[in-house]
């Protein structure tokens, strides 16, 4: 037991502490989001750990070190910190490139950038619900001009009403997931003891009497993440600097990009395949499982395979084929279905116990009546939190105008995807979960056709977007691992509970707030073009009804198959290396430049393991954890020094 745990619990006075901590660094870190994506910034939000949330605990970190010197009736206990490192990642989730982000961008396009050409005032004006959105011209043109400001009361009146319905949305969306996590809590943390390997980086640097800051080995990662990054810093700009990498080719048109060696069909079917070392990445995937790690890479060249081998026997001009972006689908569905198969048991007993008629008896176990009864009333109020979120949910679709069937379909599938990503979080640690060609809003429309919606539901469709068009930054996975982390400090679960509502509603207001304000003030970069996006395929459905692609569903079948067959062989055969988390998140759009990194981390820790065992690998941990910090460390320090400069600097992260 190490010292922390012989402490008590977390209090309420610490408790109070903490939360306040969180608030402020919420609003610090809601604006630095914002900034950063004003002036071009790494963006925050696209891998699993959060760098602006390890950097802002790390100061923490140092400031507590002082304290225990020199105050220490002031200094913090870890499960404080860590608190904290929740309610920022909370908050950070929704001030991600794929939440709020996209929906600024959503909600203040249909009215401003409707033309006699694109026809939408025709098309979907009148289904738009007036409350969900900005009309005003004039708001809408200061808002993507700049050189305006926030603070005018025609601005606050039209932002108002728009920026609490949706964030009430957000509050009931985010609780559900909450509340699910409590009902797994108990399976995925303390019984199956799973891996949490995203954690392992706050954990190392919070944990009192911990030899973490004094490694050797960690600060030789630390300094060589820090160096390459510094270096590519002044690289980016004095250009005469030579770079040490780390450019996408895609993006910069610098770099190794295997693609361009195939140039004739079918090997040019590949596209694009950077070759590119990012510190980070390699730190965190040293961490997750080695048939994750090698799954990743293998299924990456598996669906490059996939467009030459139809073009090689006649299939490849077919639109959309081989639906990677299907396949990937089906597989988060088959995922869903593997974690509740596996947690069955579980499932069963938590909802006996939620039976207030004593039903949850026989399930009883020879431990404490008084810890069973607890227990059950912990599941019986996270259902009836379950049931009013999806009350609040449903009252906001139905004023929008949606049917129920809608509705009942979209957040099914939604909240599927959302525990297999989770659960794929929790056991795995996957760096990434993207799936930009898996977005809800388009898998709904193939499995079922435009027609069976109607133009309502379409629309709803199109503003649903902003939490579906991909799902870097899913807010799902952070809380459960918050979960995690209380386990092991000895946070009450209550505490944390409260913490993540607190999060959830300050991260969203804050980051309305933050956003708009930096939005109007500066003509940087907007999200315009995710709203344009989305209408101009509204325009497309409306235009031209589809019915359902029973090609595509083939495809989401397969994938789905797959998934299960994977795991299947993985529980019988024990050297089986294929992992259909690897299969299913190979598709993602970041695995093109994340997967030498990957790769890289996959074979050291072959090496290490085969060579060393598992002693050495415990010893090298730190300096992977230190690769992590490292470039965190730099990358916030060039992201911090652009939005004081108010200029581009160079990005670590896309």
């Amino acid at each position: 037991m190490n010292h922390y745990n012989k402490q008590r619990t977390t209090d309420t006075p610490l408790s109070q502490r903490a939360l306040t901590i969180g608030i402020i660094l919420i609003v610090a870190n809601c604006y630095w989001i914002s900034m950063g994506r004003v002036t071009d910034q790494s963006y925050t939000t696209n891998i699993s750990l959060y760098f602006n949330v390890i950097f802002s605990v790390f100061l923490l970190t140092l400031l507590n070190t002082f304290l225990r010197k020199f105050l220490p009736r002031f200094a913090f206990h870890q499960g404080e910190v860590l608190l904290v490192y929740v309610m920022l990642s909370i908050a950070s989730s929704l001030s991600g490139l794929d939440i709020i982000q996209s929906l600024v961008g959503i909600i203040s396009t249909p009215f401003l950038f409707a033309t006699l050409e694109n026809e939408w005032t025709n098309l979907f004006w009148r289904f738009i619900p007036r409350w969900l959105v900005v009309e005003e011209k004039g708001t809408l043109e200061d808002l993507y001009n700049g050189g305006s400001t926030l603070y005018t009361s025609e601005h606050l009146r039209a932002w108002l009403l728009p920026s609490l319905a949706w964030s009430g949305f957000l509050f009931a969306l985010l609780f559900v997931m909450l509340c699910v996590n409590v009902i797994v809590r108990k399976q995925w943390v303390k019984e199956e003891k799973l891996s949490y390997p995203i954690i392992q980086l706050p954990f190392a640097m919070t944990t009192e009497e911990s030899d973490f800051f004094t490694n050797k080995v960690m600060w030789l990662g630390f300094g060589l993440a820090f160096s390459i990054n510094i270096v590519n810093g002044l690289h980016h700009l004095y250009p005469i600097i030579p770079s040490l990498g780390g450019e996408l080719y895609e993006k910069t048109g610098r770099g190794l990009d295997l693609g361009r060696f195939f140039t004739e069909k079918p090997w040019s079917a590949t596209g694009s395949i950077p070759v590119m070392m990012i510190p980070a990445v390699v730190g965190l995937a040293f961490f997750i499982p080695l048939d994750l790690s090698f799954s990743f890479w293998f299924f990456f060249f598996f669906g490059k395979l996939q467009p030459v081998v139809a073009y090689a026997i006649g299939l490849g001009e077919l639109p959309r084929f081989p639906y990677i972006g299907e396949q990937a689908f089906g597989g988060l569905i088959g995922l869903c279905l593997i974690a509740i198969w596996i947690s069955r048991a579980h499932f069963k007993k938590a909802i006996f116990s939620s039976v207030p008629d004593g039903g949850a008896t026989q399930f009883s176990s020879s431990g404490s009546q008084l810890a069973h009864f607890k227990t059950s009333g912990q599941y019986r109020l996270a259902f009836m939190g379950i049931l009013f979120g999806m009350v609040v949910i449903t009252l906001f679709c139905w004023q929008a105008r949606m049917s129920m069937g809608a509705v009942f379909i979209f957040f099914l599938l939604y909240f599927a995807i959302s525990i297999a990503i989770t659960r794929m979080r929790a056991e795995l640690g996957s760096p990434v979960h993207d799936f930009h060609d898996s977005g809800l809003s388009e898998m709904v429309v193939t499995i079922f056709g435009t027609r069976r919606f109607g133009p309502e539901n379409l629309t709803m469709f199109s503003f649903f977007r902003f939490f579906n068009r991909a799902y870097r930054p899913h807010p799902m996975p952070h809380q459960l691992e918050g979960f995690k982390i209380a386990d092991r400090t000895k946070v009450k679960p209550s505490v944390l509970f409260v913490a993540i509502t607190v999060a959830t509603v300050a991260g969203a207001l804050a980051f309305f707030w933050a956003y708009l304000h930096n939005q109007y003030k500066f003509p940087g970069l907007n999200s315009r073009w995710r709203g344009t996006h989305a209408f101009s395929q509204l325009r497309s459905w409306l235009y031209y009804p589809l019915l359902p692609d029973y090609t595509a569903i083939g495809a989401m079948l397969v994938g789905c198959a797959f998934s299960l067959f994977l795991m299947m062989m993985r529980m019988r055969f024990l050297f089986w290396p294929f992992h259909p988390a690897g299969y299913v998140v190979a598709t993602s759009f970041s695995v093109r430049g994340f997967w030498f990194s990957i790769f890289i981390a996959w074979l050291a820790k072959s090496i290490v393991l085969r060579l060393g065992g598992s002693k050495t690998h415990r010893e090298l941990a730190p300096f992977f954890l230190g690769l992590i910090l490292g470039e965190f460390v730099a990358g916030s320090f060039w992201s911090l020094l652009g939005i004081a400069l108010e200029r581009p600097m160079y990005k670590f992260l896309w």
